[in-house]
C-alpha cells in the first residue's frame, strides 16, 4: 500500500489513500508521543466494499464517516458499516510536503467527499468539502473517527458542566464525568473496565483538549459549531472488542453533525443534515499540539 508523509519540525503524519485516507500516524516530534492507537490484533488493509467495520476494520488511527456510522437502508441509500469513506480508496495531489488533498467518490450516494490537510507549525488543518453530483437531495451525517491511544492518567479536558447524552454504557451506572474523564490504570487493584458512547449537546462544545500521562504535552481539537454542532466520545477503558481479541482501551473523540450513529435515528430527530442537487457544503477542523501551559 501506498503511504503518503505530510511532515514538518512538528509533526509526522502518514496516510494511506487505499484505506479511504486512514491517518495511519500522527506522531508528535517534540514529545515522540504517537497519538493514535493501532489495534495489535486487525491488521490494516484495503475494505471490501460492504463488510463489517468492526469486525475486520477497525484497526485503528484516523478514519472519515459519513453518510452513516450505523449500517442500514436510509432514504433509499444502501449504507455500509461507519459509510462509504472507510470503505473506498481516494485519489489524491500532494502539491508539497506540508499539503495534501484526498478525493473519495461515493457509492451509496452520488457525491466526491474532499479532504484538504494542512500542516501549519504545530497546527494540522482539516478543510472538508462536500458536493452532492446527483439530482436529489440526500440525508447524512458526518463525523471524524480518530482512535487515541491511552495511558493510565490521560485526561478528556471539556469546558466545566458539559452535560452528556448517554447512548450506551456496558456500566449505565459509572457513565459520568467522575469515571469518564480520567483514564484509569488497569493495573490498579480497584480497576473495573467501562465502555461508553455519549455526545454533548448541540453548541454546547467547539474544542476537547487530550492530556499525556506525563502532563508535558496536549492535543486539542477545534471546531465551529454552527457547522458542527456535537461531539461524539467513545470511550473504552477495557471494556469492549468488535473484532473477537481481548477488549483493548482506546479513546475516539468526534466532532460530528449529529448525535447518533444511526443515520435513521438521527433523521428521526430532525438533526440529520440534507444536501441539495449540485449543492457543495464546507466545514473545518484543526489539531493543535502544544507543551505545558
Amino acid at each position: 500500500m501506498d503511504t503518503l508523509v505530510l511532515e514538518n519540525a512538528e509533526w509526522r503524519v502518514e496516510v494511506l489513500p487505499e484505506c479511504g485516507g486512514k491517518l495511519r500516524r500522527l506522531l508528535s516530534k517534540a514529545s515522540g508521543r504517537e497519538w493514535l492507537w493501532s489495534n495489535p490484533v486487525l491488521p490494516v488493509r484495503p475494505a471490501v466494499y460492504g463488510e463489517s467495520y468492526i469486525e475486520q476494520l477497525d484497526s485503528g488511527g484516523w478514519d472519515e464517516i459519513f453518510p452513516s456510522v450505523s449500517p442500514g437502508v436510509v432514504a433509499g441509500l444502501e449504507i455500509p458499516d461507519h459509510g462509504d469513506l472507510v470503505a473506498l480508496p481516494c485519489t489524491w495531489e500532494q502539491p508539497d510536503e506540508q499539503t495534501l488533498l484526498l478525493r473519495t467518490a461515493g457509492r451509496c450516494a452520488p457525491f466526491v467527499f474532499m479532504r484538504t490537510l494542512r500542516l501549519d507549525g504545530p497546527t494540522l488543518r482539516f478543510s472538508y468539502q462536500l458536493e452532492n453530483r446527483g439530482e436529489t437531495a440526500f440525508p447524512f451525517l458526518w463525523c471524524a473517527h480518530p482512535l487515541f491511544a491511552l495511558g493510565p492518567g490521560m485526561t478528556i479536558e471539556l469546558p466545566e458542566w458539559t452535560a452528556l447524552q448517554v447512548r450506551s454504557a456496558s456500566d449505565p451506572e459509572r457513565a459520568n464525568p467522575s469515571h469518564l474523564f480520567t483514564v484509569p490504570d488497569s493495573a490498579a487493584p480497584d480497576f473495573k473496565p467501562l465502555a461508553v458512547k455519549a455526545f454533548t449537546e448541540a453548541g454546547a462544545v467547539s474544542s476537547v483538549r487530550l492530556t499525556d500521562p506525563s502532563g508535558s504535552e496536549r492535543l486539542t481539537m477545534a471546531w465551529d459549531v454552527a457547522q458542527v454542532p456535537y461531539l461524539g466520545l467513545w470511550i473504552n477503558y477495557g471494556a469492549w472488542s468488535g473484532c473477537g481479541s481481548a477488549p483493548y482501551f482506546n479513546l475516539a473523540l468526534e466532532p460530528t453533525t449529529a448525535p447518533y450513529d444511526a443515520l435513521a435515528d438521527a433523521l428521526e430527530a430532525g438533526c440529520a443534515k440534507k444536501i441539495e442537487p449540485s449543492e457543495t457544503v464546507c466545514w473545518e477542523l484543526v489539531v493543535r499540539v502544544t507543551g505545558d501551559d
